[in-house]
Formats: C-alpha cells, sequence, structure tokens
C-alpha cells in the first residue's frame, strides 16, 4: 500500500496562500505566447501536489491544469 500524502488542512491553506496573489492574473506562455490566465490553485487528489488551473485570456471556460512548479517555469506575467 502506498504511503499516505494527505496533508492537513492548516498546511493545504498555507499552499493556497503561497501563490493567491497570482490568482486571476494574466500570463504569456514563454514559447508560444499565448496569453492565459491563471485561475485558481489545487491540489491532486491522490498526491495533493499543488495544481495551476489556467485558461485561455480569450476564453477562459477552456481549462488546463498542470503542476504548479511547471506553470511557474512556463509562463511569465503578461504586462501588456
Amino acid at each position: 500500500m502506498a504511503d499516505d500524502v494527505r496533508k492537513t488542512l492548516p498546511k493545504l491553506i498555507e499552499e493556497l496562500n503561497e501563490h493567491r496573489q497570482l490568482d486571476g492574473k494574466r500570463f504569456r506562455h514563454k514559447k508560444s505566447g499565448d496569453a492565459y490566465i491563471l485561475l485558481f490553485s489545487a491540489f491532486d487528489e491522490h498526491s495533493n501536489e499543488k495544481q495551476a488551473v489556467y485558461g485561455f485570456a480569450s476564453f477562459p471556460r477552456v481549462k488546463f491544469v498542470c503542476p504548479m512548479p511547471h506553470f511557474l517555469d512556463a509562463f511569465e506575467p503578461d504586462i501588456s
């Protein structure tokens, strides 16, 4: 049986607050230049890994999910 990786509620809240100021902000994909919005952070149900939930700036109903560290590496704040 796999180790229990669940985090306590205070730890989850602490991790959510870590990048809260980025929620709702526009980002540009570093390679494509496409504009996206970081909608909010979430956690993977099985691993409790923090995830970035984001969507196209022009059509945010199309959502994507990736690990937060990957999002922060692949996107930069849109200053336009």
